[in-house]
């Protein structure tokens, strides 16, 4: 009776097991191509583009390394980051170059691995060289350990961005940067290599005015990949997208000065600056998402707060009684000093009192929204709406001028354009 019992329990338990498998078989359908999209899994990792094969390449040592850690890939990661730091502390540079490289192995997707080892390779393990060649290698073999980042993380605008600012920063801004300029302008190897991940190193946009390939724009190539990767839809991580964006234009203007420093100083600089001028004036005109729910164009100011100024004078003429009381309000609480120079003819006034004039005149704008309800029922949505939209612009022109500021848009202008109406030297 109980051999009976024990055997139906288990065949019960061998049917639900059956049971179970049938929903699991019919998610984790694979896809079978040509139309067939698999099952709910796989046509959710289609969807969403969370499947290994749509990040990028597929590493086998990668996957064998995972295998290896028997499901506890997060423990072993965890113990191999604590060893980095320990070397990095002691300058352990081949233990730690060694370390990182499995992590990259066990991590192939985590976008800090690449950028933590080209980092070391190039800051750390370089400084330990006295040869600026050895050190130029040590800066190479970083460059090529992102590049490997970026071939395994398609879709990683911020790793694609951190290897065109490597090109330029490490390789034109270093101590060494004239010796690394030109080793890396004659680095066939390494050009064969770009060309490899697309990254068009014989194209007039990439080449110098020697005929070469010039750091300052091959890392501009990679950042355009990156800009083209973001304007497919992919997502900007880890990064703000006003300094995502602003790094390709800036590294046209670099190089520009990077060739009149060498010596160019005629119509080749000329040319340099011109496209450099263009690259910053179509940045100023890119689209930029901020932390408010808007976005901005950098040379758009002058052209939100003539629309706020026209608006603040449909307004007043709307309410022309209670503005001007508002305003005259304001007038009589002037402080003494300012409403001294305020009473003054334009021809009497100081250059600073003429600098100070503009943001008086702001200050003296009444709050309209405040007008607005108070205003007479046959105008008073007319004016509300207005005042709202009064709003909205200096929302976005205080957006704007903080996102100008924090990256001198305004001086860099000057600069691309300042050189570009100077006469050309002629070359020697």
């Amino acid at each position: 009776m109980n051999r009976t019992k024990s055997l139906w329990r288990k065949l019960t338990y061998l049917a639900i097991l059956l049971a179970m498998l049938i929903p699991l078989f019919l998610l984790g359908q694979p896809s079978g191509g040509k139309g067939d999209p698999g099952g709910q899994l796989s046509v959710m990792r289609h969807e969403y583009n969370i499947a290994e094969s749509d990040l990028g390449e597929i590493s086998p040592a990668s996957e064998t390394m995972k295998l290896a850690s028997l499901g506890m890939r997060g423990v072993a990661a965890t113990l191999l980051w604590n060893k980095a730091h320990t070397y990095k502390v002691l300058h352990e540079w081949d233990r730690l170059k060694a370390t990182l490289n499995n992590i990259a192995l066990l991590q192939p997707h985590f976008d800090k691995v690449w950028e933590h080892q080209a980092h070391n390779l190039a800051y750390n393990v370089s400084t330990e060289f006295d040869d600026y060649r050895q050190r130029y290698e040590m800066v190479r073999e970083g460059t090529e350990f992102l590049t490997r980042g970026v071939r395994q993380n398609t879709s990683a605008p911020r790793l694609v961005w951190y290897t065109g600012w490597f090109y330029g920063q490490k390789l034109g801004m270093s101590d060494e940067k004239v010796q690394f300029r030109r080793l890396f302008s004659d680095d066939e190897a390494l050009h064969n290599a770009l060309l490899g991940e697309d990254i068009a190193v014989d194209s007039p946009e990439a080449r110098g005015p020697l005929g070469k390939p010039d750091n300052w724009l091959v890392g501009r190539l990679w950042l355009n990949h990156g800009y083209e990767l973001v304007d497919g839809g992919v997502k900007i991580r880890r990064q703000t997208p006003l300094n995502f964006y602003e790094t390709g234009p800036k590294w046209r203007i670099k190089h520009a000065e990077s060739i009149e420093s060498e010596g160019i100083l005629d119509e080749r600089a000329q040319n340099a600056w011109q496209m450099a001028d263009d690259d910053w004036l179509a940045f100023g005109t890119r689209t930029i998402p901020t932390t408010s729910p808007f976005t901005i164009k950098l040379n758009q100011l002058e052209d939100l707060e003539n629309q706020r100024d026209e608006k603040i004078e449909e307004f007043r003429q709307l309410n022309e009684e209670a503005f001007a009381a508002a305003r005259q309000a304001r007038i009589d609480k002037m402080p003494a000093e300012i409403l001294e120079f305020w009473q003054k003819p334009d021809s009497e006034l100081t250059q600073q009192q003429r600098q100070l004039m503009p943001s008086i005149i702001k200050g003296l704008v009444p709050n309209l929204i405040s007008l607005a309800k108070t205003s007479d029922d046959s105008v008073r949505l007319e004016s509300v709406n207005i005042a709202g939209q009064v709003q909205d612009l200096n929302n976005r022109i205080q957006k704007t001028i903080g996102y100008r500021t924090q990256i001198n848009y305004p001086y860099w202008k000057t600069v691309s354009y300042t050189h570009l109406t100077l006469p050309t030297t002629p070359y020697v």
